[in-house]
């Protein structure tokens, strides 16, 4: 029986996730020309480096280092991120929030009850925008 925690590949899984989460949303909030969503998206970005950071630093504790998985579609969407193209497209595209939904977009899904943490960021982008125009900026 091996002395390694069982739980070793899924601190590394999301170790790796997030790194590649931050690296796509930063990339994206560069991008994009509407200023509140790229404040969201950096905002999201910090987040996943500290995720990832956290995570990272539990294998390091554990005497392991972060092993990278397969990039998968992970080039294609970075490309995409970087690329001029619209927001809705790379939501639907990078997120999946919207695809194949027209007319019942679920980026547009913005309950003010929900407590869910994983509100899409065109959510929270509208919401930035409404407080910003309520503010005077």
């Amino acid at each position: 029986m091996s002395d390694k925690p069982s739980y070793l590949g899924l601190l590394n899984a999301i170790a790796v996730g997030e790194s590649r989460g931050h690296a796509l949303l930063d990339c994206w909030s560069k991008t994009t020309r509407d200023e509140s969503l790229a404040g969201v998206l950096r905002m999201v970005a910090i987040r996943e480096a500290e995720h990832a950071a956290a995570f990272t630093k539990r294998l390091c504790e554990l005497g392991y280092s972060v092993r990278e998985a397969p990039r998968g579609d992970l080039d294609e969407k970075l490309a995409l991120a970087q690329s001029p193209g619209g927001d809705r497209g790379k939501f639907e595209s990078i997120l999946g929030y919207g695809r194949g939904e027209r007319g019942n977009d679920r980026s547009q899904n913005c309950s003010r009850t929900s407590r869910s943490i994983s509100r899409p960021a065109s959510c929270l982008a509208a919401s930035s925008r409404k407080n910003a125009t309520a503010n005077g900026n």
